[in-house]
């Protein structure tokens, strides 16, 4: 289960996401992703900037590249603001599946371990 205390590490993660498509189907155009720069990740979530507008509370799917796979992952963003002209978010994980939580946890614990060395 996710957790708000879970172990969280700053990262430099240049991914796609893309706004959830009204019909909250997994697959959106390629045309409708755009950049982001993850900067930190737990378990339960991620922080990111974007040059592109966030709208808070919007709910979007982040493709995150862990194990040499892309995990899509649905996020709703639960804060917003503005710094140097970026959009910095932080946004919450939804509904996972328990392989995709245990593939984000293990990442995020091997990044940490690899970050004390």
């Amino acid at each position: 289960m996710q957790n708000r205390k879970d172990l969280r590490v700053h990262c430099n993660i240049i991914t796609r996401i893309a706004r959830m498509p009204e019909n909250h189907k997994k697959e959106v155009n390629e045309k409708d992703k755009f950049m982001i720069e993850i900067t930190n990740i737990s378990v339960a979530g991620i922080h990111f900037v974007s040059n592109l507008e966030i709208e808070e509370n919007g709910e979007y799917i982040v493709e995150l590249p862990i194990n040499n796979t892309i995990e899509k992952v649905n996020c709703k963003a639960t804060r917003v603001y503005i710094q140097d002209g970026q959009y910095n978010s932080g946004a919450r994980f939804k509904e996972m599946t328990y392989d995709t939580e245990k593939s984000i946890r293990s990442y995020v614990y091997k990044l940490q371990l690899s970050r004390r060395k």
